[in-house]
């Protein structure tokens, strides 16, 4: 082992042997072995909790997810009708309407 300056030479290292094969692959191994049972356990129930109590958050999960070379095509035939309790005047609703949505405007009891 030559050390230079406090540094090893190229191609040298402070531990000849190196890392034993498959030690980091087992930790990688284990905690997403952890990671699975703990879905399997609480996924779900997390899942509505975060819709809940952190709408904005669980919606930007779900779009970390989607591959950034997703395109999503729908037809207007294949979008799914929309019961809104605001004005379908509005920004919104008029922006629904022109992507093709069936807005149904419930009525006051």
């Amino acid at each position: 082992m030559t050390v230079t300056n406090g540094r090893f030479a190229k191609g040298k290292s402070g531990n000849p042997a190196g890392r034993p094969k498959g030690s980091k692959n087992a930790i990688s191994e284990d905690f997403l072995a952890d990671v699975s049972a703990a879905w399997k356990e609480h996924g779900v129930e997390a899942l509505r909790q975060m819709i809940k109590e952190k709408p904005a958050e669980f919606v930007k999960t779900v779009a970390h997810l989607i591959p950034r070379d997703f395109h999503f095509q729908q037809s207007a035939a294949e979008m799914p009708k929309i019961s809104i309790a605001w004005d379908p005047t509005s920004k919104l609703g008029k922006m629904l309407i022109e992507g093709g949505a069936e807005l149904e405007v419930p009525t006051p009891d």
